[in-house]
């Protein structure tokens, strides 16, 4: 164990050597304001997807999907709302989290139709070829050592965006989807996963009760619609995605571009350091957020994910298998974890209660418990900028 922690001390001492050698990790400008992108890894979602194994499917998890093109199940949840997805219609109302409205579930195969029905010709299939490109890239090189992986820019530009110097002079997909991203944060992302898994349990039952030559075609399609799902379902399970104020942050800071900064500052610490957490089925682990999934001595987090993205897979085809079987998500749903409030945690950065966001006091030390609601949004980004949490409960 303290071989693990000498490690992971030494990884988070370059990591903070490499931030303050570039501009903005982790960052994209929005004029001369940095934009939060925040998500696992891309990498990370694809090898949680290629990890588990889609039944009655004869290439093992490679998918055909309705407009012909070819996928893993791990590169359609790397792909699915990072990169494909409808700007500025988020699937699930970020004003009532927990509720399914009735426009949810268009909004969700909107969002999944941008990459399964866009036909595969043009800018679709030179912004996809990109993609699965810079996905390999990093697939391969999380096995090595040094671990070099592409910066947003080169994402963003295969998606269509212009950058000089730095900046986004024209945003790419990546960064207007990210613009409004909550679906990716708890409670939004438990939510829209139940909204997609439930259409594909839907395809699958009917993909069961249709012709033998149409089976096969509609269970692929059944399986991508969960792929597409399950890229919520996995973010659920990043630490810094499950207690960040992502909508009231923006919703309460003037400028909303300094709220969405503060949400990246808060993700980013909540996915180093860690959080305590279990979840409805009891388990009690400590998990990680972004880029950190694959590390040393997390592989029971690791084994966490894809038992849930497994049993997810399985319920699709037992509806296949039984189109009049009843199915509850929560076989799903209970692994989901959250903050353990029994155990010793960091303190929030930002918090809500009682309809305030209360801040940190001390912003560098992460076990201050005193917190404060008379702060300003842009003094407190600056101070962030040179902050050194320390004091680390985990």
């Amino acid at each position: 164990m303290a071989d693990t922690k000498d490690k992971r001390k030494r990884k988070d001492e370059e990591d903070d050597n490499e931030e303050s050698q570039t501009k903005g990790k982790g960052l994209v400008w929005k004029g001369k304001v940095p934009l939060p992108v925040v998500h696992w890894v891309s990498y990370e979602h694809n090898i949680l997807g290629n990890s588990v194994h889609l039944p009655d499917v004869p290439g093992g998890n490679n998918l055909t999907l309705p407009n012909g093109v070819h996928l893993s199940f791990g590169n359609i949840i790397a792909m699915a709302g990072d990169y494909y997805g409808i700007p500025n219609a988020p699937i699930i109302d970020p004003l009532n989290p927990e509720k399914i409205d009735d426009g949810a579930l268009q909004r969700f195969k909107n969002a999944y139709n941008t990459l399964a029905f866009t036909p595969n010709e043009g800018k679709y299939k030179e912004r996809l070829d990109k993609l699965l490109k810079l996905l390999a890239d990093d697939d391969k090189n999380a096995k090595k050592a040094g671990n070099c992986f592409h910066s947003n820019k080169e994402w963003d530009e295969a998606t269509g965006g212009v950058w000089v110097a730095g900046i986004p002079i024209i945003p790419g997909f990546m960064i207007k989807l990210a613009e409004h991203n909550y679906d990716h944060f708890e409670p939004q992302a438990k939510t829209t996963y139940v909204v997609g898994h439930g259409y594909a349990i839907e395809k699958a039952r009917e993909a069961g009760r249709s012709k033998e030559n149409n089976r096969e075609k509609l269970l692929f399609e059944a399986y991508s619609i969960d792929g597409f799902a399950c890229h919520f379902l996995t973010d659920a399970f990043a630490t810094g995605h499950m207690r960040t104020p992502r909508v009231a942050l923006p919703k309460n800071v003037t400028p909303a571009v300094i709220g969405d900064l503060l949400c990246k500052y808060m993700h980013d610490e909540d996915s180093k350091f860690g959080i305590r957490v279990t979840n409805v089925r009891g388990d009690t682990l400590v998990g990680y957020g972004d880029g950190r999934l694959m590390e040393e001595g997390d592989k029971e987090y690791f084994n966490l994910v894809v038992e849930a993205v497994q049993n997810s897979v399985n319920q699709v085809h037992q509806a296949y298998k039984d189109s009049n079987l009843k199915l509850d998500s929560r076989a799903v749903t209970d692994l989901i974890p959250f903050v353990d409030r029994k155990k010793k945690n960091n303190t929030p950065l930002f918090e809500v209660k009682n309809g305030e966001i209360h801040r940190r006091s001390d912003i560098n030390d992460l076990q201050d418990k005193k917190t404060i609601t008379n702060w300003w949004g842009s003094s407190t980004a600056l101070k962030l900028r040179l902050y050194k949490p320390h004091n680390s409960a985990i």
